[in-house]
C-alpha cells in the first residue's frame, strides 16, 4: 500500500526540481494549500487530484506513487522498450478518446492497482 507521507515528499521533490512552489501549485489547482501537511498526518487524496496534480508537475501519477521511470529503452526487459502488444493494443484503444475520458480510465487503473497492490 501506498502511503500518503511518502506520495508528499515525492510532489515536494518533484516540484522543487521543476522550481514550482507546492502552495502556489495547490492553489492553481483549487487544492487546500495545506493539503501537503494534511497527507503527512495519513490522509491521501482522492485519484482526481492527483491526477490534476502530476498533470500540473507534467508527470505521472504512478511516479507521484513512487514507481520508477525507465530512463531509456536499453534499462527495460524486453526488448520493445518495456510495451508489450497488450500495452500497444491499450494504447490504440483509448487513442481516440476524450481527455475527460482518459482520466476516468486512469483513475480506475490506479484503483485496481491499490487493490490488488501490483
Amino acid at each position: 500500500m501506498v502511503e500518503s507521507k511518502q506520495v508528499a515528499q515525492t510532489i515536494k521533490v518533484i516540484a522543487k526540481e521543476k522550481g514550482i512552489m507546492t502552495t502556489k501549485m495547490l492553489l492553481d489547482l483549487g487544492l487546500n494549500k495545506n493539503m501537503l501537511s494534511t497527507m503527512n498526518q495519513g490522509s491521501m487524496p482522492d485519484t482526481e487530484n492527483l491526477i490534476r496534480i502530476a498533470d500540473y508537475l507534467t508527470c505521472t501519477v504512478g511516479e507521484l506513487l513512487g514507481e520508477k521511470t525507465k530512463k531509456s529503452p536499453a534499462d527495460s526487459e524486453e526488448p520493445t522498450g518495456g510495451k508489450s502488444a497488450l500495452d500497444a493494443e491499450i494504447l490504440r484503444a483509448t487513442a481516440r478518446l476524450s481527455d475527460e475520458a482518459k482520466r476516468k480510465i486512469l483513475a480506475l487503473l490506479l484503483e485496481f492497482q491499490q487493490d490488488v497492490k501490483l
